[in-house]
């Protein structure tokens, strides 16, 4: 029987899913940081969903850990997770990054703070694989100028204007930054399960067309580790088309899910024209790597110019740049690529 519609109300008071695919060598340190909160763990339970099965050290690290082990897309992963989650609140980490002293009690303070809460956000420290900062900026990244102590309330149904704050801050990235009340979830559940990528953005553009109350917390709670073997870290062509075919697969989905609401209120007008906006700069970051002619390009980077107008700020400079260097010379953006790359991890 299918219990996602069960309302926790006993039992931890967060349940942290991890999901891990063919990366064994990371989990022991997600978990790890897990058991350094200084809570008591009573209060914790630690679901991991992998392609694998847990090592015997995994399972004996002094607190309990609820193991699935499937294949299946990242969607069907969490899906499983929070499927058999005993709390309404739940916090993501990948198998690769790690969670900061004091981030889950942060998290459970500011859901009781905010009953109205349904998608907790904080920021991301780069760290690279020895676990030391790095500094690192995503090529779809903006540069906030908040301080670690900043908070963004965000109400979509008051201003829908705040979307664009939200994402100012960054407020739509990395899986293991997010923290969402189960609860108001439950209807995008069935969608979860379709996606093949971008969770992070699935979680987050669910909440914005929920219409729910969010926080973007630019306290750095998150250890986000860049390497090779994640898409951000990625210098692999192949890889990367795949992975931003799969988003923009996520981004079509929600535009069908609006499209088949058949509503016309301002808050979907005002969504399509992002998540239109995300798969065109995702489409133009797969050009750089992909033979596509340059009459295509450039026709995409008009539609990308003429909405991205609307929007100032989400109109990432470095895909302008490098969108001109792929229409004269594709091998030129892909070695700028590379080197940028190369630069920060």
């Amino acid at each position: 029987m299918d219990t996602c519609g069960d309302v926790r109300l006993s039992g931890p008071k967060v349940s942290v899913i991890i999901t891990a695919y063919n990366r064994k060598e990371f989990l022991e340190q997600a978990i790890e940081s897990i058991l350094i909160q200084d809570m008591d763990p009573s209060v914790l339970e630690i679901i991991v969903v992998s392609n694998f099965e847990l090592d015997s050290n995994l399972t004996s690290m002094g607190i309990k850990i609820s193991s699935i082990v499937m294949e299946g897309t990242i969607g069907e992963f969490l899906y499983a997770g929070i499927r058999v989650s005993k709390s309404d609140l739940i916090a993501f980490l990948d198998d690769d990054d790690v969670f900061k002293p004091g981030k889950l009690r942060a998290v459970i303070d500011i859901f009781a703070e905010n009953h109205d809460l349904c998608y907790y956000h904080n920021a991301p420290e780069y760290l690279n694989k020895y676990m030391e900062h790095i500094n690192y900026v995503r090529l779809v990244e903006s540069i906030s100028n908040h301080s670690s102590e900043s908070k963004l309330v965000v109400d979509i149904r008051s201003n829908i204007k705040s979307i664009k704050s939200a994402i100012d801050f960054n407020g739509d990235f990395n899986i293991s930054c997010i923290s969402i009340r189960r609860q108001s979830y439950l209807e995008y559940l069935p969608l979860l399960k379709q996606i093949t990528s971008c969770p992070d953005g699935f979680f987050f553009w669910a909440a914005i067309l929920l219409g729910g109350r969010m926080i973007i917390d630019g306290s750095k709670l998150t250890g986000y580790r860049v390497h090779s073997l994640n898409v951000s870290g990625s210098i692999n062509f192949e890889n990367k088309v795949n992975e931003i075919e799969k988003e923009i697969y996520t981004y079509d989905l929600f535009m069908s899910y609006i499209g088949q609401l058949n509503a016309q209120d301002d808050l979907y007008s005002y969504v399509r024209k992002w998540l239109l906006l995300y798969k065109l700069e995702h489409m133009l970051i797969a050009n750089i790597f992909q033979e596509v002619p340059r009459n295509i390009i450039f026709i995409r980077f008009l539609e990308l110019l003429r909405i991205g107008s609307d929007y100032s700020n989400a109109l990432k400079y470095r895909i302008a740049v490098l969108t001109a260097i792929r229409i004269l010379n594709a091998g030129l953006a892909q070695r700028i690529y590379m080197k940028l790359r190369s630069i920060q991890t």
